[in-house]
């Protein structure tokens, strides 16, 4: 928790009416905005590992190609399986590969 400033919590942070603190978004999670009461999940074929740390995520990352994440609020992504892959970054899934590649 960070200190609650007159001006408000800062992005990657939320607060609940009336609390006293900042409360980091945890993993999963994210925030762009300042002075947010709350965290919203990252998408499914994205990611966010900041929360335990100094601070909170302000966005949440695309997985990159060759791997996945088919759930929302992860903390990170999984590789494609063998005989499996994606070409793209963000992908929720793996496509299988072609016979003889």
């Amino acid at each position: 928790m960070t200190t609650y400033i007159g001006s408000g919590c800062p992005a990657g942070t939320f607060s609940s009416a009336g609390a006293t603190a900042c409360t980091n978004c945890p993993a999963g999670y994210f925030t762009a905005s300042a002075e947010s009461a709350s965290c919203g999940a990252c998408g499914a074929g994205t990611y966010s590992n900041l929360g335990s740390g100094v601070s909170g995520s302000t966005y949440c990352e695309d997985c990159s190609a060759g791997r996945y994440q088919a759930a929302a609020a992860q903390s990170s992504c999984e590789d494609c399986p063998v005989a499996s892959y994606s070409s793209s970054d963000g992908s929720v899934a793996c496509s299988d590969c072609s016979v003889g590649r």
